[in-house]
């Protein structure tokens, strides 16, 4: 795979990661994603696409607690109203951690979509939380 060899030649490359974990997604090498994003994120932690791609892996193999926990990392991390968004999708699925305390990315998440200039759909179910 040429995406590798980009990654042997530069290892912080966000973008062969992504593309390396998105031809694992098309393989259906759900297993190989999962270490395949785990790799990008060592190596680029802020990266809010490598979080989205190991949270849907880990979703298609039925480890949605997992999944929920990968978007947690992530929001921690990267201050994005998507990867924000689809934590709120997740803990209103599968519940938030206990104790039920406001999570600190809710704040951000208002902050973040205040700011935004056209909120979406999915925006306005975070703020009406």
């Amino acid at each position: 795979m040429a995406w590798r060899r980009v990654l042997e030649v530069r290892p912080d490359f966000d973008r062969a990661h992504y593309r390396i974990a998105g031809c694992c997604w098309i393989l259906a090498t759900l297993a190989r994603l999962s270490s395949a994003a785990e790799a990008g994120i060592a190596v680029r932690p802020n990266s809010r696409a490598l979080y989205v791609v190991k949270a849907d892996a880990l979703e298609k193999r039925g480890r949605m607690y997992d999944a929920r926990n990968t978007l947690q990392q992530g929001t921690a991390v990267a201050s994005d109203p998507a990867l924000l968004s689809r934590l709120a999708v997740a803990e209103d699925t599968y519940g938030a951690r206990l104790p039920m305390l406001t999570p600190p990315w809710r704040n951000r998440s208002v902050h973040l979509l205040k700011s935004a200039s056209a909120p979406s759909s999915g925006d306005c179910r975070i703020r009406a939380r």
